[in-house]
Parts: C-alpha cells; sequence; structure tokens
C-alpha cells in the first residue's frame, strides 16, 4: 500500500515508517525544510518536503496515497508560543488534510492525538477512549480538538477516520525523557517527589508502534484507540528497573508534596525572570518543575485503560517494561548518549 506518514521526521513517526517499510509497504513522508531525512533516506522512503500551513504542499504529499497516518504537529506544549500557533498546526491543517484526503480518495485516515487531550483523571479512575476532555494546557486542547474534527468528517462524510491516542512513549532516538529520567538515574541520583507511588503510562516505543498498525488492521471507522503498555507503573517502580537495568544504584532523594509545591511555584516564578537551566528549559519554554509536572509525577492522574484496543483490535504490547528499558539504554550507549 502506498502510505503517507506526516511526521515522520519525529519519534513515533520515524519508527512507524521504519516499520511499514519492515512490512513491505510503500512509504511517503511529509517533513520540514531543513528535517534531518537521513534515517528515512536510509530506510528508502520517498521524501514530500512541505509545511502543514501550507496546503499545495500538503496536497502533494496527499495526492496518490491509499493510508494517510497524520502524526505531525506541535508537540508538547511549549511557553514560547501562541495558542494560535497550537491551533493552526493542530486542528487547522487536520481539517485540511482531511479535506485533501477527500477530494483524492484515500481509503483510511488515522489521526495520532495524545492523552494530554483527555488530561488528567477527574474521579481517580483511570482513562478511556470515552473520558471527557480536561486537557492541562492548549497542546492538549488543540490535540482532542484535531480529534473532534476527525469525528466530525466521519459523521459528515462517513470517511474512514481513526483515532490513536497515545501516552507518554519512550524508547531509542527519543531525547526528552533521555534528559529528564535516564540521565539522572545513570548518574545515581533521582529527585523522587511524595513516595514514588503514583500511577503513570510509560509506554515501550515497539508497543506503541504494534497498536497503531493494529488501528489500521482491525480498527473501526470513527473510533478511537488508547495504546499503551500492559499496565500502568508506579513512577518508583519505573526509576528502580531503570536503574537495574544500567546495574547502577539510585539514591532516591524523597521530597514531600507540599516542599515539591513550593519549590514548583517558586521555579514557575522564576522561569520569567531567568532565560536559563536551571529555572527555564530552552526546549519546552517552562521551568524543569511546574505544578502541572507535579500532579503527574505525584498523583495517579494520567493513567490508562487499554481494554479497547484489546477488545477490539486484539493488541496485546508484545514488550515488557524490563525489556523495553533494556534496549532503550542499549541503544542510548551505543549512541553515546548514556
Amino acid at each position: 500500500m502506498k502510505i503517507l506518514i506526516t511526521g515522520a521526521t519525529g519519534f513515533i513517526g520515524s519508527h512507524l515508517a521504519e516499520s511499514l517499510k519492515r512490512d513491505g509497504h510503500d512509504v511517503r513522508c511529509l517533513h520540514l525544510k531543513g528535517d534531518n531525512t537521513g534515517f528515512l533516506k536510509e530506510l528508502g522512503c520517498e521524501l514530500v518536503e512541505g509545511d502543514l500551513r501550507d496546503r499545495n504542499s500538503l496536497d502533494k504529499a496527499v495526492r496518490g496515497a491509499e493510508i494517510v497516518y497524520h502524526l505531525a504537529a506541535l508537540s508538547r506544549y511549549d511557553a514560547t508560543l501562541g495558542d494560535e500557533d497550537y491551533y493552526c498546526m493542530n486542528v487547522e491543517a487536520t481539517r485540511v488534510l482531511l479535506q485533501l484526503g477527500r477530494t483524492h480518495g484515500i481509503r483510511t485516515f488515522i489521526y495520532v492525538s495524545s492523552i494530554e487531550g483527555r488530561g488528567i483523571s477527574q474521579d481517580g479512575k483511570p482513562l478511556t477512549e470515552n473520558s471527557p476532555s480536561h486537557p492541562r494546557n492548549i497542546y492538549g486542547k488543540t490535540k482532542f480538538q484535531g480529534e473532534e474534527v476527525c469525528r466530525g468528517f466521519f459523521r459528515r462524510y462517513h470517511m474512514d477516520v481513526r483515532i490513536a491516542i497515545p501516552p507518554t512513549t519512550y524508547g531509542p532516538r527519543e531525547y526528552l525523557i533521555l534528559q529528564r529520567i535516564f540521565r539522572p538515574v545513570s548518574r545515581g541520583f533521582f529527585i523522587l517527589f511524595g513516595k514514588g507511588e503514583a500511577l503513570i503510562e510509560f509506554c515501550y516505543i515497539k508497543n506503541q508502534i504494534d497498536g497503531i498498525k493494529r488501528i489500521l488492521e482491525k480498527g473501526r471507522a470513527g473510533e478511537s484507540y488508547i495504546i499503551s503498555d500492559e499496565r500502568p507503573y508506579a513512577f518508583r517502580e519505573v526509576i528502580e528497573e531503570m536503574a537495574r537495568q544500567m546495574n547502577k544504584k539510585v539514591f532516591l532523594l524523597k521530597i514531600p508534596y507540599w516542599a515539591a509545591w513550593t519549590v514548583a511555584v517558586f521555579f514557575e516564578l522564576s522561569s520569567r525572570i531567568f532565560k536559563f537551566y536551571p529555572f527555564y528549559v530552552k526546549e519546552t519554554g517552562r521551568p524543569p518543575l511546574s505544578r502541572p509536572t507535579l500532579q503527574w509525577a505525584v498523583k495517579s492522574a494520567v493513567f490508562c485503560d487499554i481494554a479497547k484496543a484489546k477488545r477490539e483490535l486484539g493488541y496485546k504490547p508484545p514488550f515488557s517494561l524490563s525489556h523495553g528499558l533494556s534496549e532503550t539504554i542499549q541503544w542510548y550507549r551505543e549512541n553515546g548518549l548514556l
């Protein structure tokens, strides 16, 4: 099949392209001018330069494709960007791609959203595909709005649109979690807020790709599917297993919630004045610690139920936490990153 991937130079997109090429598909990748496309070239992907804000380049990318995997977006929350930037890239560009998909007769359109579109659990129960949207920031808000656009095309035009909802995902070629978690653990010191018992999603990339591909193979039009590991993990469990896979002893500095909250407020205020680390992270436009981050690390607020994906897609995550961490750490070490 001729498959278009937007966002193929990104973390999840590059792994999806790699897997689909391995399966024998004809993969076309939309990329921004200046993106590092060396990996995709080695895979033998067809490359199309374009921009989500340029309808003509999107038309060129969609024309002739049978399947569209739409991953390109303003990913994660960046405080240096305006709300209109997120709306343009995450909502309107999705609408344009769907319009072009109808025009060119694509078979299936798969929108890769984010668990951030659901936000945080309001009742302490796992998030599901039907959980109401309570996003923590404009990124989550616009990713959910992108889902709504997709559902609108399904209802109005009976277009075969399906939605993947990934949570925090790690693996080779991922660099933000490398900086925030893997490297501190490799140095033998990690700051743990609270007791580390909060449940989180920490999905290995190969599990994520398996699920996303199953949405194309077995998913239903108009439906959404949360794809993650077999179960949520306690935050401390992830840190301790990571240390074990590194053969490291890690000292966990436990900070009570009230103290961590005070530090988070301090960092939030300081980041408005001091635009350098440790008060400000250039890549995200935010402080390294904030109250939303604290909420994720201390309270069981962003964890999921993958029962629907299991039931409808036959999805069973093939890789365990220990396997995923082992492969990721090996890749980081082989590439001089740990």
